[in-house]
């Protein structure tokens, strides 16, 4: 009831005719593809059932669908090239990657596109992580969120119960 209300009332507030989308990138460490599909499987239900609870809708993207999104971060402006479709992607990378990418100690230049990859591995058990992550989506220059994933071994598991 709490987080409906919420949604409303940002509803309200919101600019109806701006819709935004975005993309949610997910990764794992698995020690083979077989794994790593089971953890998909296992995830994507749970995904699902949390934006249909947020009253959002999430979506796989197909292969040509994934080079669309990603010609369109790295050549921002820049129409999706055809010859991608045709060629069914034999020379997507000299199509989708940017031109040139430079790379500096806290920086990269990807085209004409500086960016800068932050990473955190530690934080405060009290960090609002929706806050966090709906924040860093709502910047106003574009900003690409992805999150990833590695297993917990099962003593790191134990002593965390253990603990409680």
């Amino acid at each position: 009831k709490g987080i409906r209300q919420w949604q409303e009332s940002k509803l309200a507030d919101a600019n109806s005719t701006v819709r935004t989308l975005r993309y949610l990138t997910i990764t794992c460490r698995a020690d083979s593809l077989d794994q790593a599909n089971i953890y998909f499987r296992a995830l994507e239900p749970m995904i699902e059932d949390a934006f249909a609870g947020w009253g959002s809708d999430i979506a796989v993207l197909g292969t040509l669908d994934r080079f669309r999104v990603l010609h369109g971060m790295l050549r921002p402006g820049e129409e999706f090239p055809q010859a991608v479709l045709r060629d069914a992607l034999q020379d997507w990378k000299s199509d989708v990657l940017p031109r040139s990418i430079q790379q500096f100690n806290d920086y990269l230049i990807l085209g004409d596109t500086v960016m800068t990859v932050l990473t955190a591995t530690q934080y405060r058990k009290s960090l609002d992580t929706d806050t966090f992550l709906h924040t860093l989506s709502s910047l106003s220059y574009p900003s690409f969120v992805t999150l990833d994933f590695a297993p917990v071994q099962q003593e790191v598991i134990n002593d965390k119960l253990v603990a409680m």
